[in-house]
């Protein structure tokens, strides 16, 4: 908290570095009881019960009907904002089996994603790229049109790429890809970027010029990076008032359903309300 003050936070959302639950890793414990070991002690320390503080819950992805159950509870009952998962889930006798979440199994998990309406973050940057492509070139959001992914340091490098992605992919829709859209059409709608401790200001302002910057949220990702070092980026940022509200505070208020205990004088620059009961910010 003596941190959060210091350096301007007004919320942190906390999330586990989540392991990849390796077969070996649960010993006599079952698949079904692990995926809801990481969301225990969150839900004691009350961590999602505060203005200051929230948490994306963790899981295990062996089971998708499992762990869109474990989803529910824990943000229904527990409070959690969503959750976070890593990029793949190893699986097999020796683990060398890679599951990814745009296979048809996880369309049971998907489902509860876009049911709850919350978002969805993927972790790590080496192979999260290529997972997100087959999201999009799989057709998962055009089958779940209202899922929402967020995507670390600021999209994984993806929207620098977004001519040569849907200039490749586009020879693939006619012979069967199933996505109905371009590349780059899925991620207005449905991805989100955080910084996640990447300060380019010459790539954030990029990026804000391909997606919006309403799909653009300020994070720090500590203890990898630190708070100060977020802080100081934040005031070189050459934008206005308003602008740097979104960045740092409306964008994730709007996507994450928050209630902010602290307006801006004047309207912000945001268009979407959530659709949880709050009312639309003036």
């Amino acid at each position: 908290m003596a941190h959060m003050l210091l350096f301007g936070l007004a919320f942190i959302c906390c999330s586990t570095k989540a392991r990849k639950w390796n077969n070996t890793d649960t010993g006599s414990i079952i698949f079904e009881e692990a995926v809801s070991l990481p969301n225990l002690r969150p839900n004691t320390s009350h961590l999602n019960n505060t203005i200051r503080f929230g948490a994306f819950a963790a899981f295990s992805m062996h089971n998708a009907t499992a762990a869109g159950v474990e989803l529910r509870r824990a943000v229904t009952e527990l409070g959690f904002l969503g959750a976070l998962v890593n990029d793949y889930q190893q699986s097999g006798a020796d683990n060398a089996t890679l599951l990814y979440y745009d296979e048809p199994q996880y369309d049971a998990f998907w489902s509860v994603v876009q049911e709850l309406d919350v978002p969805h973050p993927i972790n790590f940057a080496v192979m999260l790229s290529n997972h997100i492509v087959g999201l999009c070139a799989n057709g998962v959001f055009d089958r779940f049109p209202n899922l929402k992914v967020i995507v670390g340091h600021l999209g994984e490098r993806i929207p620098s790429d977004f001519w040569r992605i849907d200039e490749m992919l586009a020879r693939k829709v006619g012979i069967g890809m199933p996505m109905n859209k371009t590349f780059s059409s899925y991620w207005k709608p449905n991805i989100y970027e955080t910084t996640s401790g990447n300060f380019a200001t010459d790539l954030l302002n990029f990026h804000a010029s391909l997606i919006g910057a309403d799909h653009i949220l300020y994070s720090v990702d500590y203890p990898f990076v630190m708070m100060e070092q977020g802080q100081e980026w934040v005031g070189t940022l050459r934008i206005s008032p308003f602008e740097k509200w979104n960045f740092i505070r409306g964008n994730a208020i709007l996507l994450l359903g928050l209630v902010p205990f602290q307006k801006p004088e004047k309207p912000i620059l945001v268009l979407e309300v959530r659709k949880r009961g709050q009312e639309p910010f003036t």
